[in-house]
């Protein structure tokens, strides 16, 4: 998933630097990213911070380009590898080299308010957030940063899992309701249906449907399910039963 990041902020050390690449005395180079899920102290400001408030992982810097405008955009993914423990992502930190100072805090992004979950490796489905943080550069001539090349293999897969997360979300969510059936025949004549208008209709016939007797005053033998439609069903029980409540639990059928 793509997230919008807002309010990043230039780093005291980062405006020294940027000063120094103006004057010509080095190029603007970012040297990595990392993420925390700390949050600053009401009454201070970023412009200070050296370091994250709690900095959990480093992310990857997958892609920088210059849009113009005296900004940068650096494309920082992070992933639920090598996480253990899920958190949530409340603030982002660039880093760069000063030739002076060595690594410094070059930006700091604060989302307080947006935070991403990260969930943690290992889970049924994983997380790769890739958050798009533009910088000021001004009028730097030379922008540039280190590429992790296997996070480049993962933005050109990005898509494409992107699109079997939405088809495993889809093809698992489910739709629960709930029927009750009469039949006011004796046994073993049963005339007692009910038939079932699905909420959110489906692509294909290929959806499964699962029920469950809930209560019934009577003897029920089994229960079917047939005339499937794309936008409903019908459900009906052999047996004595003069009712029965039956539950029903839908999934599947959401592609063609």
């Amino acid at each position: 998933m793509e997230v919008a990041t807002e309010c990043t902020t230039i780093t005291d050390l980062g405006h020294a630097l940027l000063g120094k690449v103006l004057a010509g005395k080095t190029g603007l180079h970012f040297s990595r990213a990392s993420v925390g899920d700390g949050i600053l102290p009401e009454g201070e400001g970023p412009e200070k911070l050296t370091a994250l408030v709690q900095e959990v992982k480093e992310g990857v810097i997958a892609e920088i380009d210059n849009p113009g405008a005296g900004e940068a955009r650096i494309s920082v993914q992070v992933s639920s590898l090598e996480t253990p423990v899920g958190f949530f992502i409340r603030e982002i930190g660039v880093f760069a080299t000063d030739p002076d100072e060595g690594e410094i805090l070059y930006a700091y992004v604060s989302m307080p308010e947006k935070p991403q979950w990260i969930r943690p490796e290992g889970a049924s489905i994983s997380t790769l957030a890739t958050f798009d943080v533009y910088v000021a550069v001004s009028r730097a001539s030379s922008v540039t940063a280190d590429i992790c090349p296997s996070a480049m293999v993962s933005v050109a897969r990005f898509n494409a899992l992107k699109e079997r997360v939405e088809f495993l979300e889809a093809e698992t969510t489910l739709e629960v309701g709930s029927v009750t059936i009469t039949n006011s025949q004796a046994y073993p004549f049963n005339t007692g249906s009910a038939t079932v208008a699905l909420k959110v209709p489906r692509l294909g016939m290929d959806y499964i449907v699962h029920t469950e007797v809930i209560s019934t005053e009577g003897n029920i033998q089994s229960v079917e399910v047939y005339d499937k439609q794309l936008n409903g069903f019908k459900i009906r029980y052999d047996g004595s039963a003069a009712s029965a409540e039956i539950k029903y639990y839908v999934s599947g059928g959401m592609h063609k």
